[in-house]
This record gives structure tokens, sequence and C-alpha cells, in this order.
């Protein structure tokens, strides 16, 4: 199944990506994407695994870490990833 990133999504994980760079270095910065990536990549075999949103009808919540969701619908003919919501400090 494709996986297709919104704009807003791409956008948000650039900026916490930068932010985790710019605050704890690019080791920690590329590892987070790689666990980040893994996760997404891992929806295109189990798109339903995870729970219905409670406040998006029709949107699923992937948690990738404590301070990451990742908010997807799953369609006939792909995954839309639609935002990432974050709570990082300082950001």
């Amino acid at each position: 199944m494709n996986i297709i990133c919104s704009k807003e999504a791409a956008e948000k994980l650039a900026k916490i990506q930068h932010y985790i760079n710019q605050n704890f270095g690019e080791a920690v910065s590329q590892k987070y994407l790689k666990q980040v990536f893994k996760s997404i990549e891992r929806l295109a075999s189990f798109p339903s695994i995870h729970p219905e949103s409670q406040k998006r009808k029709g949107f699923r919540k992937l948690v990738v870490k404590k301070n990451t969701i990742i908010l997807y619908k799953v369609a006939e003919e792909a995954i839309y990833i639609a935002t990432v919501f974050d709570n990082l400090k300082g950001k």
C-alpha cells in the first residue's frame, strides 16, 4: 500500500528534526528520523493496527515516541499522513 505524506506533515517533521539537531545533535536527530520512518513504513503492512482518533473522525494515531504522534487516514488505495503532533519543550 502506498503512503502519501501531506505537505503539513513533511514540514512539521522537518521542524522537529531541526529542533532535535540543534538541541541534541545530529546523531540523535538521525536516530529519531529513522524511528519515525520505520514506524511509517510499518503502516503499509498493518494500517489498522493503531487506535482511531477520538478527536478526528476517520483518522488513526500512531504514537512514535511519547512526544510524537502521527495522524493518518487509511483509504483503499493509500495511507495518507495528515499531520504530526509533538510536544517537545522549546518548540
